[in-house]
């Protein structure tokens, strides 16, 4: 509560009243407009200024509580003000705020928009990705794929595919007789003769190598036929060296027969078959392995774009967040626009109320004034009423009950 002393709170009061005309128009500082009635007295009367006048000389104790109210008011007036530049102020800063807005609109368009597209990529990105997965688990669910057994089939059908070409070569030396003057075509002969295991890879593929899973009896039995086979291959061989070492050790040349021309036709083709199933075996790894390879390389590679979509989707979400706050925030100003306005509505009902207390007390001092004055003219005596019209107490004057009523007033503002 602001604390004035008596000096300095009629002072102060002096200057709140302007005189504006020479009809008798008022003004009062803190408050609303104020017009002096036709039964008060005229400004220029000593008297004009009410309790300032009249009623502070007569009773000094009615004067502290009617301008302790008008201190109050004053309070009250400057705390209105600073709420209107407050308000002013917060419009400027709302204004702000929506220029910037407006310009972040095409800003934040771009940004959905990128998000939806990177939503979609991202959706896809996770279906090519389990497709990958799936991919490399069938090529898991299998033999695993082995560099190393690659490797070695590899060199099995190049050690068959050599044997092969040897035996090939004694073939056309031994049963077509070819020429030792014409070495080349003996050795044609053999290649072609060990090539017989290419078709044959393509035959045990087809027939064979790729039925394993529907009929895997079939691929048994073939692998037992094959194996058979190459034991008696074997068989031959050994024999077929005895009769050398014999023949030599006798001092003679061996002379082939039907059985040793079987036996090393049936030496070459236990070769090219061989060869073919280790060529098949081993491209067979070598592919199972490239893909398994190219499939963890792919999935590697889906896994890297997805950390990068999904962290382009986090900022994306931050910025689009950071407009969804803005519209709260813009939400809340509204909501604070209209607690401003209310509140300016409360404070311009108790302005009014105020300035109807302070214009009522003016009445009643100018009355008083005029009474304690001790000029009862006739012109004023509607004035007069109105500072005996309140009620009293035996014995009491009228200007102690006008005081009683301020100070009500003034408590229960």
């Amino acid at each position: 509560m602001l604390t004035l002393s008596a000096p300095e709170i009629a002072s102060q009061t002096r200057a709140s009243v302007e005189v504006i005309d020479e009809q008798g128009e008022g003004k009062v500082e803190f408050g609303r407009p104020y017009v002096l009635g036709t039964n008060e007295p005229d400004p220029q009367r000593p008297c004009a200024q009410g309790l300032l006048d009249g009623g502070w000389e007569t009773d000094p104790g009615l004067g502290p509580a009617f301008y302790e109210a008008l201190a109050r008011y004053r309070d009250a007036e400057e705390a209105y003000k600073a709420s209107q530049e407050a308000r002013q102020r917060w419009e400027q800063e709302r204004e702000a705020l929506r220029q910037k807005a407006e310009s972040w609109r095409p800003e934040q368009e771009r940004a959905r928009r990128e998000f939806e597209d990177v939503s979609a990529r991202h959706r896809e990105l996770l279906d090519e990705l389990e497709r990958a997965r799936t991919r490399r688990r069938q090529l898991e669910d299998g033999a695993a794929p082995s560099l190393t057994r690659g490797v070695l089939n590899a060199l099995a059908a190049s050690l068959f595919a050599a044997g092969d070409f040897v035996v090939a070569r004694q073939i056309v030396s031994q049963v077509v007789r070819i020429p030792d003057d014409r070495p080349w075509e003996a050795w044609l002969f053999a290649a072609g003769i060990a090539a017989v295991a290419v078709p044959l890879k393509f035959v045990y593929d087809e027939v064979i190598h790729h039925q394993r899973d529907r009929r895997p009896r079939v691929f048994e039995a073939v692998s037992l036929g094959v194996a058979l086979l190459v034991l008696l291959t074997v068989g031959l061989l050994g024999g077929l060296r005895a009769d050398v070492i014999a023949a030599e050790k006798r001092g003679e040349n061996l002379q082939l027969n039907w059985l040793h021309t079987v036996g090393l036709v049936l030496v070459g083709l236990a070769f090219a078959v061989a060869g073919a199933i280790c060529l098949s075996s081993a491209l067979e790894d070598f592919h199972r392995w490239w893909q398994g390879r190219k499939a963890k390389k792919r999935e590697h590679d889906l896994a890297n774009r997805r950390g990068q979509l999904e962290s382009r989707l986090q900022e994306l979400t931050a910025q689009l967040a950071r407009t969804f706050d803005e519209a709260a925030l813009r939400a809340a100003e509204e909501k604070y626009e209209a607690a401003c306005r209310a509140e300016e509505q409360r404070r311009q009902t108790y302005l009014e109320r105020m300035g109807d207390k302070r214009c009522a007390a003016h009445r009643l001092g100018y009355a008083l004034g005029h009474q304690v004055a001790g000029r009862p003219a006739v012109r004023w005596r509607r004035s007069t009423k109105l500072a005996t019209s309140v009620e009293t107490l035996p014995g009491e004057r009228p200007h102690v009950a006008v005081r009683q009523q301020i100070l009500q007033g003034t408590r229960t503002r």
